[in-house]
């Protein structure tokens, strides 16, 4: 009896062993995602209408031009709230004009048509909108504007399942009742307006370590902004594995304190066998308002001449040309083709080669495919690299990239990280963390496994040495048998004994 408890004690203390261990691998695994915090808000596009010209190609490509990424918002009244993003400006405000499009070759005009597809924030139907300040701020030629705060929904995570009400502090153009947010995706240069700037709220919201953000494209409209501590999160899952290992970084160089001009360099940019530029270095600009790939003209039209066209008969000046240098908005210059023409005459345009940008600091080529490179739309096909004379022969990198690779902008640290493409070659930190997982997982159920076997082993053991027992104890009865006679009669037994 006694050695049936000892193994019962044996085994509650083995299965109580393996409980321990789980549960502290459980808590290490969850401290470690708890010290890694982001805030995550779905974004979309806003394509303006465009009724100036009757060709519907031209007006396709105005409204990529025109077009805006916003972040998608609601407040605690569930009024749908709209901040466009800009890459320039500090400060969080609010205003009933998308943005300023360019009417004319030198001067600009407000577009405030149907503005209230996308500008539907009515303070005055809010119930958490309050007044900071009282209207005397200027801004933007806006004489009466103020400081003012509303809660809105953020969530925390990429499956928007979890969301906490926040409250944010902006510059409130409060004569109007149609109207959107605005804000810049950069640091302010003042800690005055700290609490007008989007990343400083979104730290102290987030209790994040860092200033990092990046815009995860679930297509070329739409998508999720994350701000916090993004790289090594095992919250969100990429492409590849998102350890800092994966990533390429860049420091990125800035002129007028906090304001970052976002860029990459190249050394080359070639396709096939044909170079299109080579040099110590290409700047490119991130852009995010664009899916463009924007290049000096001459350049552009040697793309245009090598890349698309593969018959060199055929030419602008030709009646028989089948793409189209389409100028837009006074200085936009891009390229489409009829899709039927097109195609019987590249067989398939997918079967063009790979474009192709190295650079030396990258370590790796950055390339599109022809399917990332053109749209098919309609009877047409768009080809997304042009030319901008408003750009001063630079060379500026649309969001095309962004939604090819992910990339990791931290504006405090003044670097840009890119997430490289998976290779078959497994990382070594990988091996090792998986190394490590694997032997204590088989620990465990090593452990586990043998807690039973010797129970098992001991309570069959145990039984065996009672049967045992208990036959020695018959044995001894059948040598010598006692009766009653004897105990009552004392001669009887003594001469038993003699004899």
């Amino acid at each position: 009896m006694f050695l049936k408890k000892k193994i019962l004690y044996f085994n509650i203390k083995s299965i109580y062993i393996c409980l321990i261990i789980i549960t502290i691998l459980s808590k290490e695994k969850s401290l470690d995602t708890n010290q890694q915090n982001i805030l995550v808000i779905p974004f979309k596009t806003y394509f303006p209408k465009v009724y100036e010209y009757p060709n519907k190609s031209k007006i396709l490509i105005i409204s990529w031009i025109r077009k805006k990424l916003f972040l998608e918002l609601e407040n605690y009244s569930g009024q749908k709230l709209s901040m466009i993003l800009n890459t320039q400006e500090p400060k969080m405000h609010t205003r009933d004009v998308v943005a300023l499009i360019r009417s004319a070759d030198k001067y600009y005009e407000a577009y405030n048509e149907n503005v209230s597809d996308i500008c539907s924030f009515n303070y005055e139907k809010s119930n958490t909108y309050q007044l900071i300040s009282p209207f005397d701020s200027e801004l933007y030629s806006i004489s009466k504007t103020c400081y003012a705060k509303e809660k809105i929904y953020i969530y925390k995570d990429l499956n928007l399942k979890t969301k906490n009400i926040y409250d944010i502090e902006f510059i409130h153009s409060s004569n109007e009742t149609h109207i959107c947010f605005f804000s810049g995706l950069q640091l302010t240069e003042s800690s005055i307006e700290n609490d007008i700037n989007l990343f400083y709220q979104l730290k102290n919201l987030t209790n994040s370590k860092t200033f990092s953000w990046t815009l995860k494209f679930n297509s070329p409209e739409e998508g999720y902004f994350i701000f916090g501590d993004i790289i090594n999160n095992k919250e969100l899952n990429f492409y590849n594995d998102n350890n800092e290992d994966n990533y390429i970084p860049l420091n990125v160089e800035t002129f007028f304190l906090n304001n970052i001009n976002w860029k990459i360099y190249f050394e080359k940019i070639f396709f096939d066998d044909y170079i299109i530029k080579s040099d110590i270095q290409i700047c490119f600009f991130i852009d995010i308002q664009t899916r463009y790939i924007t290049v000096p003209k001459e350049y552009f039209y040697n793309i245009k001449l090598k890349y698309l066209l593969t018959n060199e008969n055929i030419s602008s000046s030709d009646p028989k040309f089948i793409c189209h240098d389409e100028e837009s908005e006074f200085f936009f210059h891009s390229v489409y083709c009829d899709k039927k023409e097109y195609l019987e005459l590249t067989d398939n345009y997918k079967k063009l080669p790979t474009l192709n940008m190295y650079g030396y600091r990258l370590g790796v080529n950055i390339t599109f495919t022809p399917k990332e490179l053109f749209l098919e739309k309609d009877d047409k096909i768009y080809f997304f690299i042009a030319y901008n004379s408003n750009l001063n022969d630079e060379w500026h990198m649309g969001h095309i990239f962004l939604e090819k690779y992910i990339t990791v902008f931290d504006n405090n640290e003044k670097k840009l990280s890119i997430l490289k493409q998976r290779t078959k070659a497994i990382n070594k930190d990988e091996n090792d963390n998986s190394d490590i997982s694997l032997i204590i997982l088989i620990a465990v159920l090593v452990f586990v496994l043998s807690a039973l076997i010797f129970s098992f082993l001991g309570i069959l053991f145990s039984k065996k040495m009672y049967l045992m027992r208990k036959k020695k104890a018959n044995e001894l009865d059948d040598e010598y048998e006692y009766s009653s006679q004897d105990i009552n009669n004392p001669i009887n037994s003594e001469n038993s004994l003699n004899n």
